[in-house]
């Protein structure tokens, strides 16, 4: 049985109309581009663990977005200008076309729908621990190391039970809507909750994007194969494409399955939990036949603690135990390269630069271009262990506040 949310009903996804058509017995894909946000990266709050280099992971996504095929109806269906009889036209090879010119449209791409996947929190998000840390000391804040202090939220108690379930790991501020986690990047202030500025967009596009929507007589429909999912809000988290912390719908099935989308394939950053989480949730939708993680041009974050079993999520290459588990739950795991290897593929400007070579097996090999110091993930690792779900908690940390408080006031 397909499995259903009650808020689906409510999503007001529409129908788009697409450059290729697809024919009864074609695949209609979408590739989900998960979280490629400036604060994942180096340089960002949650980018500070040592990983495969950024930039290779960045040239694969953006060669998947391109990913098309040469069929000459699409060449020749593309055409505008001379009117020519049939077969001549055909002769008259590269730029040699007097008098006729293609418009540029009706690429047979690949991927018939590109999904971008963005965290959106606001500021003070219970998802912080700075959040928690400013009204309640008996909570860390993130950088601390005291196991006398709390680091996990408890889902369960009275504050968390319309956000999320079980314990939450706190995190540092991150992807703010109020873009107040900035950083300069090559001279230049970025935004942590905006896309990495090398991150091909394209697909986005919308016409008459600078003008305000009020000057519009009609409301205008506009169509193309980039869409957004924006996930989190006040009170919830972000758990997968496809649903939040308390398992509300966030619309992405409904407009799969309303653009009759058949075969689903995975990459972006947050391997170890949005990833994960996105595949796994994709098999209660029988509509999707096709779930393809495509390994090499994923990333794990590495800031949360990870499971033991898990420990393999970290490894550049795909042959490992954590990869397994998914692929006996029916999910495809394949390398780029696997993906690129497409018959009459054509080569785009994402062909012309050198992808990265030489990675060994582990995430940690490879300093990221982006400037700031890393931590290495084993150094990490030892670190988080000292930030258990639940120790002694230091009842005294509010009297010791409130006594520097007390003191302060008298001195002045």
């Amino acid at each position: 049985m397909e499995k259903t949310n009650k808020k689906l009903k409510k999503c007001n996804t529409k129908k788009i109309k697409i450059q290729k058509v697809i024919y009864p017995e074609e695949r209609k894909r979408v590739l989900i581009v998960e979280n490629p946000q400036n604060c994942f990266f180096t340089g960002g709050s949650m980018g500070f663990i040592k990983k495969l280099e950024e930039k290779r992971l960045i040239e694969y996504i953006n060669k998947l977005i391109n990913l098309q095929t040469l069929d000459p109806k699409y060449v020749n269906s593309s055409q505008s200008g001379m009117l020519m009889e049939r077969g001549k036209l055909e002769k008259m090879l590269g730029d040699n076309k007097k008098g006729v010119k293609s418009t540029g449209s009706r690429m047979k791409h690949f991927f018939d729908y590109i999904i971008f996947t963005q965290v959106c929190n606001t500021p003070d998000h219970w998802t912080f621990s700075s959040h928690h840390y400013l009204r309640d000391l008996k909570y860390k804040y993130f950088t601390e190391i005291n196991e006398e202090r709390k680091s996990y939220f408890k889902c369960d108690s009275k504050k968390g039970k319309d956000k999320c379930k079980g314990d939450y790991f706190l995190l540092p501020d991150h992807a703010l809507t109020d873009g107040s986690d900035k950083f300069v990047l090559n001279g230049k202030e970025v935004h942590g909750i905006d896309f990495h500025q090398d991150l091909d967009t394209s697909s986005l596009f919308r016409p008459n994007s600078q003008y305000s929507k009020n000057i519009f007589i009609n409301e205008p429909e506009y169509h193309n194969r980039g869409f957004v999912v924006s996930k989190g809000s006040v009170n919830k988290s972000p758990y997968s494409a496809f649903k939040n912390t308390l398992n509300d719908d966030i619309c992405l099935a409904d407009f799969l399955k309303k653009n009759g989308v058949n075969s689903m394939y995975v990459c972006g950053i947050g391997r170890e939990n949005t990833i994960k989480r996105t595949l796994l949730d994709s098999l209660n939708f029988r509509f999707i036949m096709e779930r393809v993680l495509v390994y090499n041009a994923t990333m794990p974050i590495l800031v949360e603690p990870i499971a033991e079993e898990d420990e393999e999520v970290k490894m550049v290459l795909s042959e490992n135990s954590w990869s397994e588990r998914l692929q006996q739950k029916g999910i495809i795991v394949q390398n780029a390269e696997e993906v690129f290897n497409i018959e009459d593929v054509i080569e785009t400007k994402y062909d012309k630069s050198k992808v990265s070579e030489g990675v060994n097996s582990m995430v940690s090999v490879f300093k990221n271009s982006r400037s700031p110091p890393q931590m290495n993930i084993k150094e990490y690792s030892k670190l988080i262990k000292k930030r258990p779900k639940s120790k002694k908690n230091n009842r005294n940390n509010k009297n010791l506040y409130n006594k520097k408080n007390t003191k302060t006031s008298k001195n002045k």
